[in-house]
Order: C-alpha cells, then sequence, then structure tokens
C-alpha cells in the first residue's frame, strides 16, 4: 500500500501542474479569452519595433477588457530561447511605455511567449 502513495502524490501534483499553464496557441489563447469577455487585437511580426528584440518573433496578441479593466499582451517566439534573450528588454519597455493610470502590470516568461499584464488578465490567461 506505502508503494502506491508517493506515484499517487506525483500525479496528483503533475495535474495541478498541467492545469495551471497558459494555452500554448493563438488560437486557444483567443477563444479562452473571449468566453471569460475579453476582446482581442493582432499583431504581425512586422508590427512590432525595429530592434534585436524583434528577432524571432512570430507575433502577438492584445487582450483588454474594459469592464474589469484587466488588459494583457501576449508575444509569441519561434523558440524559447528568442523568448528568454527578449524577456527584459520587452517587459521593460512594455512597463514603461503602459500608462493606464494606476494598473501594475507583471511580466511573465512561459515556453515560447512572453505575456504582460494586470494580474487579474493573467489568472484568466492562466486559468483552465
Amino acid at each position: 500500500m506505502k508503494k502506491y502513495i508517493i506515484p499517487t502524490i506525483l500525479i496528483i501534483l503533475f495535474s495541478f501542474l498541467l492545469s495551471s499553464c497558459a494555452p500554448q496557441t493563438e488560437e486557444k489563447a483567443k477563444e479562452k479569452m473571449k468566453e471569460k469577455g475579453y476582446s482581442s487585437i493582432d499583431y504581425r511580426a512586422d508590427q512590432f519595433s525595429e530592434t534585436p528584440e524583434k528577432e524571432g518573433v512570430l507575433g502577438g496578441v492584445l487582450f483588454m477588457n474594459p469592464v474589469t479593466e484587466n488588459y494583457l499582451m501576449v508575444v509569441y517566439f519561434e523558440t524559447r530561447a528568442d523568448a528568454k534573450r527578449s524577456f527584459s528588454t520587452y517587459s521593460d519597455n512594455i512597463k514603461e511605455n503602459l500608462d493606464i493610470g494606476n494598473v501594475d502590470f507583471q511580466a511573465v516568461l512561459s515556453g515560447k511567449m512572453i505575456y504582460i499584464g494586470t494580474d487579474g488578465a493573467i489568472r484568466d490567461f492562466k486559468a483552465v
């Protein structure tokens, strides 16, 4: 009986980790956020500023929910290395250039994407 306890606990922990993951494709993200009342604006890779950090960018999506005043910008990259290399520059740049009253923005690196947004929008994005 004891030999089954640890594997059972590991399976439960692993399922919790999977359930808190953000959607990894743009289509899934749009569908999920639309269900939560967000509208979205798509950005192509060529619409990002001409910087070294533009390398590897596939595109992005801006999600907005004016009712709850939650906002989220998701930038998709070709590889995890591209996302990791660009994380600090993108997060600092977007935080500095977004001026929406007293709203605090958080930045998250997750696989091949970076997302920056309000706490509520990040929770909605990660929610199952």
